[in-house]
């Protein structure tokens, strides 16, 4: 029971990470590689608001994430002057990895000197106990945290003004447009919420690992592989990917030994691609068309 516990808290933080993929993915059709990366530059202002200076825990997140929602907006517009040039969907792709390598580049050169880092506990040392042993405040403070992220995107997206406009734009832009829909600035707004999510994805999972110039890679290697079985934008299908990510994940830290256990984790996710190669959650008229 208490694998099961710690593998759905692991998966939420996956799934958080792959979260803010979609949304940029909804919004503007695009997958972001640069989308870890940004989310580090947000932890690595926080590291030096809070644990270097510091200066206020809270302001320092809240830092953290508008340094990162800027980020993705900067870079929306990059992807917007290229769409109107017609340069082709690949160029905006193509230059996410050029952002990814010119942040590291930064992040290497003004933070690498005195790494690794370590974040305060947000939500405290201990935890709860199953059975004979204790599930960490930090993974439960997770998953009530993507939970709750969650819950408020979706009623976003369900309730609001601009949630049902972001639904018409991904639905028909061009009709969108005709309707008096401001589309650029949907856009951009997808930007700025989706690469915030991956600032807090980036603190969740760096409660329990220690901050250093790469490390977001490990997580954003299997993010991918969980946005792309949701088709980058399913919220559902997301959570039940990062799940069974995370369950998988835990189930071999309890009982098995061997190097490479993440990449059998890794493997479930890919075989489930193969069976249902549009991703998770769509309907199987459409999954192969």
């Amino acid at each position: 029971m208490t694998a099961l516990i710690i593998g759905i808290c692991i998966g939420s933080i996956y799934g958080m990470m792959a979260l803010g993929i979609a949304v940029v993915h909804r919004g503007t059709r695009m997958v972001n590689f640069a989308h870890g990366e940004m989310g580090a530059v947000g932890v690595y202002a926080y590291i030096q608001w809070h644990v270097l200076d510091h200066l206020s825990g809270p302001a320092g997140l809240l830092v953290g994430f508008v340094i990162t929602g800027l980020l993705g907006v900067g870079f929306g517009y990059i992807v917007l002057a290229m769409s109107r040039s017609a340069r082709g969907a690949l160029a905006p792709v193509i230059a996410s990895f050029g952002v990814y390598l010119a942040i590291r580049a930064v992040t290497v050169g003004v933070w690498g000197p005195r790494e690794p880092y370590r974040l305060p506990e947000l939500f405290g040392a201990g935890g709860v106990r199953v059975g004979d042993e204790t599930v960490p405040f930090s993974y439960l403070g997770s998953l009530a945290t993507v939970l709750a992220v969650g819950a408020a995107l979706w009623a976003a997206a369900r309730f609001t003004t601009v949630g049902i406009q972001l639904r018409a734009t991904v639905a028909n832009r061009d009709a969108a447009e005709l309707a008096g829909i401001r589309t650029r600035r949907l856009q951009l707004l997808s930007w700025f919420v989706g690469t915030g999510l991956a600032f807090v994805a980036a603190v969740l999972y760096f409660q329990t690992a220690y901050v250093a110039a790469g490390s977001i890679d490990v997580v954003l290697i299997s993010t991918f592989a969980i946005a792309a079985l949701a088709g980058f934008e399913h919220f559902g299908a997301i959570a039940v990917a990062a799940a069974v990510y995370g369950i998988v994940n835990a189930f071999l830290d309890r009982y098995f030994t061997f190097s490479g256990r993440d990449v059998v984790a890794l493997a479930v996710l890919v075989v489930m691609l193969f069976v249902v190669p549009r991703g998770l959650m769509i309907a199987r008229s459409e999954r192969y068309a």
